[in-house]
C-alpha cells in the first residue's frame, strides 16, 4: 500500500460493492444452518449463578444453547473482550457439527490478528483433534483481509503453506498449580528448577534482593 501514499486511487473492490454485487458473510446461506443470538446479563458486573433453559427450549426452532462451560475458549479472549470491542469469535463447523472456534481481533482494513497480540503465546485456531482447516476459507468466511500470527500452534492443521519459520517455544503448565509443576518436573528426573533456584539465591547474596517489575524502563535493570 505504500506505492498508494497521498495519491488517488480505486480500490478492486469499490465497483462490487456499489453495485451490490460483493458477497458478505451474512449473504451467504447454507442447508441446515443455524442462526445464534448471543443473550448477556442486563446488569452490569453481575454474578450468573443460574440460567434457566426453559423458554427457550419451547421456543419453535429451538436447536440448542451454548453455555460459558461448553465453549472452552482461553480465558485471555475473555479478559481481552472486556476491555476491547473488536474481538470475535468464529464457530467452526463440519456439516452440522462444531469442530472449534477461531478468536481473532479486527483492526482496520479488516486486518485480523490473534486475541491479546504479542501478550499471547498461543495464536490460531481452537479446534478438535484431527481437524483439516482452510485458512483462506475461514479468513473469507469472517471477512479478513489477512491474519497475522507469529505463536502458531504446530497442530492447527491446514496452515503449513503459510508458515514461514517454526521454533520450540517453552512453556509451563500450571493448570494443577505450580507445586503440582514442580513434582512434575521432580518425577521427570529434570533439575532445571534446582540450578535456577541456585542461581536465584547467588544472584540476591551478589546484588541484592530480587522482585519482579513487569515492562520496567529503568536502563540499569
Amino acid at each position: 500500500m505504500a506505492k498508494h501514499l497521498g495519491k488517488d486511487f480505486l480500490p478492486h473492490d469499490v465497483v462490487a460493492k456499489v453495485t451490490g454485487e460483493a458477497k458478505y458473510a451474512e449473504d451467504f446461506r447454507a442447508e441446515g444452518m443455524v442462526y445464534a443470538r448471543l443473550l448477556s446479563s442486563p446488569y452490569p458486573h453481575a454474578r450468573v449463578l443460574n440460567i434457566d433453559l426453559s423458554a427457550a427450549e419451547k421456543m419453535p426452532g429451538y436447536v440448542g444453547v451454548l453455555l460459558p462451560a461448553d465453549v472452552k475458549v482461553a480465558h485471555k479472549t475473555g479478559s481481552v473482550a472486556a476491555v476491547r470491542t473488536d474481538v470475535e469469535i468464529a464457530v467452526l463447523h463440519e456439516g452440522t457439527e462444531t469442530v472449534g472456534f477461531f478468536p481473532f481481533q479486527r483492526g482496520k482494513l479488516n486486518l485480523g490478528k490473534p486475541v491479546g497480540g504479542k501478550l499471547s503465546d498461543y495464536h490460531g485456531p481452537i479446534v478438535r483433534p484431527g481437524t483439516t482447516l482452510d485458512p483462506l476459507a475461514i479468513l473469507a468466511e469472517c471477512r479478513l483481509a489477512s491474519w497475522d500470527f507469529d505463536h502458531l500452534v504446530c497442530a492447527a492443521s491446514g496452515f503449513e503453506p503459510f508458515t514461514t519459520v517454526k521454533a520450540k517455544s517453552p512453556q509451563i503448565d500450571l493448570m494443577d498449580g505450580y507445586q503440582a509443576y514442580l513434582q512434575g518436573r521432580k518425577e521427570a528426573r529434570s533439575d532445571s528448577i534446582h540450578r535456577q533456584g541456585q542461581k536465584t539465591r547467588k544472584l540476591a547474596r551478589e546484588v541484592g534482593p530480587l522482585q519482579f517489575v513487569f515492562d520496567a524502563d529503568d536502563e540499569e535493570a
